[in-house]
């Protein structure tokens, strides 16, 4: 911890105070994302995260965004209007898992998918309430395209945003085994992954993205 003008910095996040009010806020980083519901691809995706050495919730990121604990309250009003005027969402996965950004494994979804429609309205209401650059886009400035950067200007990331989009789940953070990845892409070819998605949840996230605690869960269509 160090202070600076009032601010006082921490390695978890920041604590911002207010000499007037005195009021502590503090600033995390947050994701939007469906839960893949239980079923096959649930399984599945979870059996290919033990076999790569990774822990993870499987689910596919709307979009990742540092709030202050202030703006949190009209983050879930918004995200919670969003469902309210949503229908479940079809999407298919891929039969094949991909080389991801950042080292990581995907199983992304199919390129044709409302899930792209869904980035591009919650970016709309959600992101204007953001707060900063995520940590993990900060630790690698020096190596985006001048299009990635722009993205991060408008958006605090280069990623989960309209024109780069890519949904998916990440099956493994910082591990791309090509033997395995093409195992095991033989061995989904032979199920059905084609999911419904009728919840949208909101939740801390640690630096990959991966979920720390649901906050919130909202039923699509209320």
């Amino acid at each position: 911890m160090f202070i600076k003008k009032n601010i006082l910095i921490f390695t978890m996040g920041f604590i911002m105070i207010s000499d007037k009010a005195q009021c502590i806020q503090i600033k995390k980083e947050y994701g939007i994302y469906f839960k893949i519901p239980d079923g096959k691809v649930k399984d599945c995706a979870l059996s290919i995260a033990k076999k790569h050495g990774s822990n993870i919730t499987p689910h596919i990121t709307v979009l990742q965004a540092v709030f202050l604990e202030d703006s949190l309250k009209e983050v879930h009003k918004n995200l919670r209007s969003w469902a309210n005027a949503q229908k479940p969402l079809k999407i298919i996965f891929k039969k094949k898992l991909e080389k991801g950004g950042g080292g990581n494994t995907f199983w992304n979804v199919q390129t044709e998918s409302p899930l792209h429609d869904a980035n591009s309205a919650l970016t709309e209401v959600i992101d204007p309430l953001r707060d900063g650059i995520l940590d993990q886009v900060k630790k690698n400035m020096p190596y985006f395209s001048n299009t990635e950067l722009k993205n991060i200007e408008k958006y605090g990331r280069h990623f989960n945003v309209p024109g780069a989009n890519q949904p998916h789940i990440t099956v493994a953070y910082g591990v791309q085994n090509f033997q395995l990845i093409n195992e095991i892409s033989t061995q989904i070819e032979n199920i059905d992954t084609t999911q419904i998605l009728d919840e949208i949840s909101l939740g801390e996230i640690d630096s990959q993205g991966n979920i720390i605690e649901t906050l919130q869960t909202y039923k699509l269509g209320g």
